[in-house]
């Protein structure tokens, strides 16, 4: 980009050169031509640092954009979604996506199983699992699915 910024000021440089000569035009207007290439080349650098300033801003968004979620869902027969790092934003709208599909499964021939794991530091450190939906100890009740405690009776 300062490359092309250094060759466009030199090309407006000679250009202004060439008028001058051809026209004769006097110091006052010379001078204005002048102010006229500098005004262009601080608007140039000035756009230059608005991009810099914007490309930085996205890299700290990025960086703080936090990946230690993973999400999964499956039945018994088969893995529909089981994914790497990503984030929690990212977990939940996968959720949000796949839990009608859920709910259509929800019978204990696919015993259906959505979960989303938390704190996670690698693709493989399943640490905190933060919402899961499992048919072994979850029941469906009016588009609604609630967690049946097992408790020791005896």
């Amino acid at each position: 980009m300062w490359q092309q910024l250094n060759n466009t000021m030199s090309k407006t440089t000679q250009r202004i050169d060439e008028i001058i000569k051809l026209f004769g035009i006097g110091e006052y207007n010379e001078r204005l031509l002048e102010l006229h290439l500098e005004s262009l080349v601080l608007q140039a650098k000035v756009e230059q640092c608005e991009l810099q300033l914007e490309q930085l801003k996205n890299n700290m968004n990025n960086k703080n954009i936090k990946k230690d979620c993973m999400f999964q869902y499956a039945t018994q027969h088969k893995i529909l979604v089981d994914t790497n790092l990503i984030t929690r934003e990212e977990a939940d709208k996968l959720m949000a996506d796949n839990i009608e599909d859920l709910k259509s499964k929800w019978d204990e021939l696919d015993s259906p199983q959505m979960a989303i794991w938390i704190n996670c530091e690698s693709n493989t450190s399943y640490n905190e699992i933060a919402v899961n939906i499992d048919f072994r100890d979850c029941i469906l009740k009016s588009g609604h699915f609630y967690r049946v405690e097992k408790k020791l009776l005896f």
